[in-house]
């Protein structure tokens, strides 16, 4: 079936509708989602998607949203692929265990609803022979709570990052301690209108 704006599909149909396995393409081939169909509209099961950011997607999916288990990376126009997340989704978001590659380093651990939280452990990209880690806990995609904390080094050190928020000032304070020796890390402010 091949559509006004040119784009074509080639599978299956029921009642007149894309229904079952097919293959979405543009009118020169590029494919845009192959997969289940259910009444005209993406379907549940196991998807090929390439969105126009060019990112692309290959694992289950649910109505046509990232669900199950699937890994995503971004294509370049050239053909270059970088890998950026292998794990569990759930309606469309990161959520469940997960690998996350960052520029700075890949986070391996919980995710929920897209963001890093729960245990998790984050290797920072290698600037010298020794790698260097923060393996404990998460929240709200920050090191929060108890955790391991390996320098470049190779020091390890036992840390307890916290954050906590100043409601007159909308100011939240970040710190980590380490041996109970509390250090400041930074301070984040929050613009509020009345």
């Amino acid at each position: 079936m091949v559509f006004t704006d040119g784009t074509v599909y080639r599978g299956k149909f029921l009642n007149n509708r894309r229904h079952g396995h097919g293959h979405y393409r543009t009118e020169n081939g590029t494919p845009i989602y192959t997969g289940p169909w259910k009444n005209d509209e993406p379907g549940t099961g196991y998807a090929d998607i390439l969105y126009p950011s060019g990112h692309r997607y290959k694992g289950n999916v649910c109505d046509g949203c990232r669900d199950g288990r699937g890994s995503l990376w971004h294509q370049d126009p050239d053909g270059d692929s970088t890998f950026l997340y292998r794990g569990q989704w759930e309606a469309d978001e990161m959520h469940g265990e997960g690998e996350l590659h960052c520029s700075d380093g890949v986070y391996r651990g919980q995710f929920v609803h897209g963001l890093r939280e729960g245990k998790g452990r984050f290797e920072y990209a290698k600037s010298t022979e020794t790698l260097s880690y923060y393996e404990g806990e998460w929240e709200e995609d920050q090191p929060h709570g108890a955790g391991t904390f390996v320098d470049e080094h190779g020091q390890e050190y036992a840390v307890r990052f916290s954050a906590y928020w100043a409601p007159q000032s909308s100011t939240t304070v970040i710190t980590a301690c380490v041996h109970g020796r509390c250090r400041w890390l930074r301070t984040e402010s929050s613009s509020t209108e009345t």
